[in-house]
């Protein structure tokens, strides 16, 4: 019997296959009994059972390309993760770093702007910007905050779902059977539904012969991509970031501008302004499908890892992350997950 491959146009329809008889079974008693049984046997595929309860923390690599518009910015990626409950992504873009890290109940976030201007080859040109969904870091509303932590916190537990079917102990994930998916080409996939805190839900799909996690698709709203002129961390639409058109160009968030002058900071008024301009776009930004697609599995010390995943928005392609390289029980000093006080 030959080993199911599903193309990604395949496993686009996948979602469309699946009929009301099977969403009316997955909330009969037999569904969590079914889905444990396919989970089982997901987890083996991973792995045998000694190496998974051997497996204390991981660490992974490689490099990201994203598409905003008709641009694309690649980043260096990287994921270091404690089980149960400790997990840091750090990315690095020509924009800066970006941090976002779970430990514990606690999620944080932080971004450390590249350097600009003469120095850093950034000078005064277009950072791009996404908007939408719950996002908020940025805001002072604790509500919006909170959003943006309860994102991000779904968005690391899909990635350890993705390469380990586990979830964080702080964010605990049931599941139930959804049905049977059938490819163009008769290719078969077992679907489960994990559902997890406040409106958590992602559906998954499993290889109905391998056993291994084909995609994963969820609902949320739709980033909004917005070109701004200026540099890193400056909400203005001008040279430098004003929304007058004024300002340094080459300055970097340090304030630092490109001939050694300081760039004018945004008023509150203009901070006031951006915070309304960014939460409407979140608040009227559509509800969308995002799939995750997971290839190209190898061997790593006794577990079978993806080595590339393939995200989309509404059908079209937006992210795909190539890993290079993964440890098994990387020595990881938990002081790595708490979030660090700047120092002035």
């Amino acid at each position: 019997m030959r080993t199911a491959i599903f193309s990604l146009s395949q496993i686009l329809v996948i979602l469309a296959a699946i009929t009301t008889s099977t969403q009316v079974f997955a909330q009969s008693p037999a569904a969590k009994a079914r889905a444990d049984e396919i989970m089982k046997l997901a987890r083996e595929a991973i792995g045998d059972q000694s190496k998974l309860d051997a497996l204390q923390s991981l660490a992974f690599s490689g490099t990201t390309r994203r598409t905003f518009g008709e641009q694309q910015v690649e980043s260096e990626i990287e994921y270091e993760m404690i089980f149960p409950d400790k997990i840091l992504r750090v990315d690095t873009s020509p924009m800066g770093t970006a941090t976002i890290a779970l430990n514990g109940n606690q999620v944080w976030s932080d971004f450390a702007a590249a350097q600009v201007g003469p120095a850093g080859g950034g000078g005064g040109g277009f950072r791009m910007m996404r908007f939408g969904g719950p996002g908020g870091g940025n805001s002072d509303d604790p509500a919006v905050q909170e959003r943006f932590r309860n994102s991000q916190r779904a968005e690391i537990t899909r990635i350890i779902l993705g390469m380990l079917l586990i979830s964080p102990s702080s964010f605990l994930v049931e599941f139930s059977y959804l049905g049977e998916a059938k490819s163009p080409d008769g290719t078969v996939a077992d679907t489960i539904l994990a559902k997890g805190p406040g409106d958590f839900k992602l559906a998954l799909y499993f290889d109905k012969q391998t056993h291994k996690l084909l995609m994963m698709n969820y609902k949320g709203r739709q980033p909004q991509f917005q070109m701004r002129r200026g540099g890193p961390g400056r909400p203005g639409g001008g040279p430098g970031g004003r929304p007058d058109g004024q300002g340094n160009p080459g300055a970097g968030q340090s304030g630092q501008a490109g001939q050694g002058e300081q760039r004018p900071q945004l008023t509150p008024e203009e901070r006031e302004k951006f915070r309304k301009e960014m939460e409407a776009r979140m608040a009227n930004a559509p509800e969308v499908e995002f799939r995750w697609v997971f290839e190209d599995y190898k061997n790593v010390g006794g577990i079978n890892l993806p080595h590339r995943l393939t995200k989309s928005e509404a059908g079209k392609p937006y992210e795909e992350l190539v890993i290079d390289k993964y440890k098994i029980n990387p020595k990881l000093s938990p002081d790595k997950f708490v979030k660090k006080e700047k120092t002035q």
